[in-house]
């Protein structure tokens, strides 16, 4: 999972701006002298979480973009610290990703617990809101491709609790060949590609930007998906996301974005058996790899087809290098427990089996408990 900055240009200046699927703030003022250029950070835009994400990811705030008013050269220098092709290295800059419960794990049916409290998922708009009447903004940020929701949009309903999450944004991970591609694994399995679906919970925070960090702040939905050529395209999910394919062919390079028509989450969703999932505690699978995020991986792929998964492909991961191209965007697989982790974490899954054994809901509920109390010592 991908959870970062947009990054684009003010009107009329050289200020950047900070874009979290929430209002833009100014947040540096690029100067040149000398055909020399210097980002000046202001940390007055940030709360105490993105402060210190200043020190060690958000540099130059052109981490997720190219500036049309920057050289080449400062945007090489600034560019992302992290990438896909070097993961055993992400822990030497971002100490959470070698923590105890990080994600993407390989989820197993006989080594999952039967949780009968977890009932149906349901993805609903927001009071007033009309996915017909808006439009989103398709963005390639260099690691992924991000589909943005402004506030008040969609929000996801997740049981046992009830608790409203408001949906930020969606991306996507997929592989060179299609043999790989998923971060998660489903029963040993790797998928061609993998579908996340952020949110964050509205009824601990207020802000977003004050959820990426906090306990439990985010869950996130992830859709595995097949290769079919035959399947019918309102079968498949580009076939829902209305000019995704077109938006795709116009944001090939880093930095380029498209605004597609809105489509229906609710009717994304209907593609999936919303009744059958894995649930676990997990974290970001990206830097800083917080381990905060509550995932849901549903366990019923959906397909896609050569076509559409050849447009991803041929998406770049740089804003001007051809030659850089954008696959293989996933994380290895981690130890669901490993010998040092000091609360063994369980995957639960929504549906019975003869190989697992139920346990009872008090369990379930210090489990968690359990959970959050050990992260907060960490």
């Amino acid at each position: 999972m991908v959870l970062e900055a947009r990054v684009g240009t003010g009107k009329g200046s050289n200020n950047v701006k900070l874009f979290l699927g929430i209002k833009p703030c100014e947040c540096a003022t690029v100067t040149s002298a000398g055909g020399n250029s210097t980002c000046i950070l202001h940390s007055h835009c940030f709360s105490k979480f993105a402060e210190n994400m200043l020190s060690i990811q958000l540099q130059c705030c052109i981490l997720l973009g190219s500036l049309a008013s920057v050289q080449p050269d400062i945007i090489t220098q600034f560019s992302s610290e992290w990438s896909h092709t070097d993961t055993w290295s992400w822990n030497l800059s971002f100490p959470s990703c070698s923590g105890h419960y990080q994600s993407p794990v390989d989820l197993r049916s006989r080594n999952a617990v039967y949780n009968s409290q977890l009932g149906p998922i349901q993805f609903v708009a927001a009071p007033g809101f009309q996915p017909n009447n808006v439009f989103y903004d398709v963005l390639n940020n260099g690691h992924t491709v991000v589909i943005l929701f402004d506030e008040d949009q969609w929000n996801a309903v997740i049981t046992p609790d009830g608790d409203q999450y408001e949906i930020m944004q969606m991306h996507f991970h997929w592989g060179s060949t299609d043999g790989r591609g998923s971060e998660h694994l489903l029963e040993g399995r790797r998928f061609p590609m993998e579908t996340h679906i952020v949110s964050y919970n509205k009824r601990l925070y207020s802000t977003r930007v004050d959820a990426i960090a906090g306990p439990n702040g985010l869950a996130v939905f992830g859709i595995l998906h097949t290769l079919d050529d035959r399947a019918p395209d309102t079968e498949t999910q580009f076939g829902i996301m209305i000019h995704i394919e077109e938006a795709l062919r116009s944001a090939t390079y880093a930095g380029q974005s498209w605004y597609i028509p809105g489509f229906s989450l609710t009717d994304l969703l209907s593609q999936v058996n919303t009744s059958t999932y894995f649930r676990y505690h997990g974290s970001l699978t990206t830097p800083p790899c917080t381990e905060n995020v509550m995932w849901t991986v549903f366990m019923k792929p959906i397909p896609i087809k050569s076509t559409q998964l050849s447009l991803l492909r041929n998406l770049r991961s740089s804003s001007y290098n051809v030659a850089e191209m954008l696959y293989d965007n996933y994380r290895p697989t981690q130890l669901i427990n490993g010998p040092q982790t000091p609360l063994r974490r369980c995957v639960f899954k929504s549906v019975p089996g003869s190989a697992v054994s139920k346990i009872s809901d008090f369990s379930i509920t210090l489990a968690s408990i359990l959970m959050v109390f050990v992260n907060n010592l960490l």
